[in-house]
């Protein structure tokens, strides 16, 4: 009964509340307009305010990632139409036109990895053991049925166009993905709809889909960076180690990744950076006693790549050695070797200042550190492609979980992240993957003059400092 009277009387209160409303506004229309008028004017005010009110909420009150978010989207809306537009050429341009060399890194390397790859293919392997062991993995699984008598075609080909060997190479690249996905939710700590949306476009952004493309591992490289960077300041020592793993397996996928340990000597843990070394060496040397070579085998495989890879002219700047022979040889008329001497200078000195910054610009925020480093990665070290340039994905991350406020530095380097990262429609038979990546490529060196010219301001201030402290009176 008390429950028969309550509902009642709840329905008596919804009823007696809403009818002077009602009458109230009949009132106000038959009455006086003006009043109508005003009140319509204040519902709008309100409903406005509490739309605002829903869109700051919903980008997290956070600046960055709404520029950031924003930005991408006006990209991809531009390269979406200019698709359309172009019926299709728009893209096709931008990755491997040969379609016989699609995906082709990732089964040339299960072909090599068979048995003694660095003597079975000398001059030829350029990855670490660890990495050539997986695909010595994959290679005994797959190899049974693949049979190239059958197909006509080299045994990479062969591997290529079974449906085993398709399979397994998409089942790894969604494992990445998954993964990358997991990592970007754990550092944003973001799982709202936006987040999820600008993680797609990261995730499909141009290095990152030219290196699907070619079918490199630097994406597993690039995920074990990650889980270094998350881990290697842990006062959990097993997190901290097992991040020092992940940067081994990351040296062992690509070896250059190798150079983000000196984040750990930046911060003076000398005794955690000798385990961290100790670690990452071992992850690439080790390997060796099973696949055969060494590691002086493999470094002058990798000189020998690089040299090979010069043409006579330059069709992408790829790094800070291309573009020295761009800008020297092409351009000024300089000799080859010359060339090489003047592009060896300039990229000894943005590496020694790089790694003069990363260790004594105390002051420069951890993520800009990351950058430079990644900016070392992308074009400074080796015979780099294009691919390289995901790399940066790694500083957007933490640039994210880092910055809220657009102040006018924090605007620079998302424009320019988004630069590299972003898809640029290949509108013209000039406008090609080539001149897309020589472009992305200036924008990468850009950033890391920028951070460089922060990094040696704040050692110069830094240093300044000491001076006029060390010349003042000692206190009594």
């Amino acid at each position: 009964m008390e429950r028969g009277s309550a509902q009642q009387n709840d329905s008596t209160d919804i009823s007696e509340s809403a009818e002077p409303f009602v009458c109230e506004t009949s009132n106000d229309v038959k009455n006086d307009p003006k009043p109508l008028m005003g009140r319509i004017k204040d519902m709008t005010v309100s409903s406005i305010a509490r739309s605002w009110k829903k869109y700051r909420n919903w980008w997290g009150n956070n600046q960055v990632f709404a520029s950031l978010f924003t930005l991408f989207l006006a990209f991809v809306i531009v390269f979406l139409v200019c698709v359309v537009l172009t019926g299709g050429s728009a893209y096709n341009g931008l990755l491997s036109s040969d379609t016989s060399d699609i995906f082709m890194d990732h089964f040339n390397s299960v072909r090599r990895s068979a048995i003694n790859p660095y003597a079975a293919y000398p001059y030829d392997v350029l990855y670490p053991p660890l990495i050539m062991l997986f695909y010595g993995t994959l290679y005994h699984y797959l190899i049974p049925y693949v049979d190239p008598a059958l197909t006509g075609r080299p045994l990479s080909l062969a591997l290529r166009n079974s449906q085993l060997g398709m399979t397994s190479y998409f089942l790894i690249i969604a494992f990445t993905f998954i993964v990358l996905h997991i990592i970007y939710r754990k550092i944003l700590k973001r799982t709202d709809l936006v987040a999820e949306l600008l993680f797609l476009f990261i995730a499909l952004s141009y290095p990152l889909l030219f290196a699907v493309d070619r079918g490199n591992s630097i994406i597993l490289a690039v995920v074990f960076s990650i889980l270094f960077l998350m881990g290697y300041r842990s006062e959990n020592k097993f997190i901290r180690y097992a991040s020092y793993i992940a940067l081994g397996i990351a040296a062992g996928i690509k070896l250059y990744p190798a150079i983000l340990g000196l984040l750990i000597l930046r911060e003076k843990r000398y005794k955690e950076m000798a385990i961290c070394v100790t670690v990452v060496f071992a992850l690439i040397a080790a390997p060796f006693l099973i696949t055969g070579g060494n590691v002086i085998v493999l470094f002058e495989t990798i000189m020998r790549h690089v040299e090979r890879v010069t043409p006579s002219s330059i069709q992408v700047i790829q790094n800070i050695r291309t573009m020295s022979f761009y800008l020297f040889r092409d351009h000024l008329g300089i000799s080859t070797g010359t060339t090489e001497t003047i592009s060896l200078i300039i990229l000894l000195v943005f590496t020694l200042l790089s790694f003069v910054v990363v260790i004594f610009a105390k002051n420069l925020k951890t993520w800009k550190i990351i950058a430079l480093l990644s900016c070392n990665l992308a074009v400074g070290f080796g015979a780099t492609a294009t691919y390289m340039l995901i790399y940066i994905m790694i500083p957007v991350f933490f640039f994210l979980a880092a910055e809220k406020e657009m102040t006018k530095s924090n605007c620079f380097y998302l424009i320019f992240f988004v630069l590299v990262l972003a898809f640029f429609p290949a509108f013209s038979p000039t406008f090609t993957k080539y001149l897309i990546g020589s472009i992305k490529t200036i924008f990468v060196i850009i950033i890391a003059i920028a951070i460089l010219f922060e990094g040696l301001r704040d050692i110069y201030r830094t240093w300044r400092d000491r001076k006029r402290e060390s010349r003042l009176p000692s206190a009594a």
